[in-house]
């Protein structure tokens, strides 16, 4: 095997092992911390005793509201003829408009019984 020279690719790469031990002092230290916290932490406290005594409070509770009427909306449907003289049976926009909001009135009325 050749001598590696200052200029060759060979050359040994120098060891960083003062990065290894600055890690192991680092965790070191930080267990020795973490060890002196917990052990002088409990050194120095008193026992607290905590006495409990239960209360009785009479809660008023106010009788539910009633719930709304329902209203409801008209939704007649309309009489169409056509250009072939087929009468057809429908409702406008507006009607699906009133069914909805019906629906939506009768839902709450219902969940508002409860």
């Amino acid at each position: 095997m050749p001598q590696p020279t200052r200029s060759s690719p060979l050359r040994s790469k120098p060891t960083h092992s003062w990065f290894v031990l600055l890690g192991l002092v680092g965790l070191w230290g930080c267990i020795a911390l973490i060890l002196i916290s917990l052990l002088t932490g409990c050194a120095g406290t008193e026992r607290v005793v905590v006495k409990v005594q239960n209360v009785y409070a009479e809660v008023i509770c106010p009788d539910p509201a009633k719930p709304l009427r329902v209203v409801t909306k008209p939704t007649p449907p309309e009489a169409i003829q056509d250009q072939a003289g087929v009468w057809w049976v429908g409702f406008t926009p507006e009607h699906y408009k009133h069914m909805a909001i019906n629906a939506e009135s009768s839902i709450r009325f219902i969940k508002d019984q409860k």
